[in-house]
């Protein structure tokens, strides 16, 4: 998935996929799901994990774990990573900026879990995630202890650590460079 559409469209099209394999004739067991995705895929992983928790009581099926990598999963500005790399190759703070405001052009949208995860209030119940970040050379890490040289660094520290924390279930790993 990619968010050409701006938000909740994305989100909605991912929570139809997930409701569709539910009845699905397909040969796998669908108790045993997870979510993956890269940059804005990975942030809408991450809002379908919040999404579907948010929906336990009445679709009980949830995914089993997340990869994310490189999401984008805040539009706050605050995280010293975005000033530090502001003007990183690859992403810079500006690009970062005007690509949060396409994908969510309402401001207040971009403050809601749904847009950007890490405005949930909690993160328990959320599927143990894995986390890859980028640094000069490709760099894997998943929850607690991220380290990376781009743009959204802290803030991908951030939801990693707040969701091993819920979950109690987390490791590093370093590539190397």
């Amino acid at each position: 998935m990619r968010p050409k559409p701006v938000i909740p469209a994305p989100l909605d099209d991912g929570l139809t996929v997930w409701d569709a394999l539910d009845s699905t004739s397909l040969p796998f067991d669908t108790t045993r799901r997870a979510v993956a995705g890269d940059s804005a895929g990975g942030t809408l992983a991450a809002a379908l994990c919040v999404a579907l928790r948010g929906r336990a009581e009445t679709s009980p099926a949830s995914p089993m774990a997340q990869v994310l990598i490189y999401p984008v999963l805040t539009a706050d500005c605050a995280f010293a990573s975005i000033r530090e790399h502001a003007d990183a190759p690859m992403l810079t703070a500006r690009g970062l900026a005007d690509s949060i405001a396409l994908y969510a052009p309402d401001e207040h949208a971009r403050r809601t879990p749904r847009a950007m995860p890490l405005e949930c209030a909690r993160f328990d119940g959320l599927a143990p995630a894995l986390v890859v970040v980028a640094m000069q050379a490709c760099c894997a890490i998943s929850a607690s202890n991220m380290q990376s040289g781009s743009t959204m660094r802290a803030a991908r520290r951030t939801y990693g650590a707040r969701t091993a924390w819920c979950t109690a279930r987390c490791a590093q790993r370093r590539l190397p460079k």
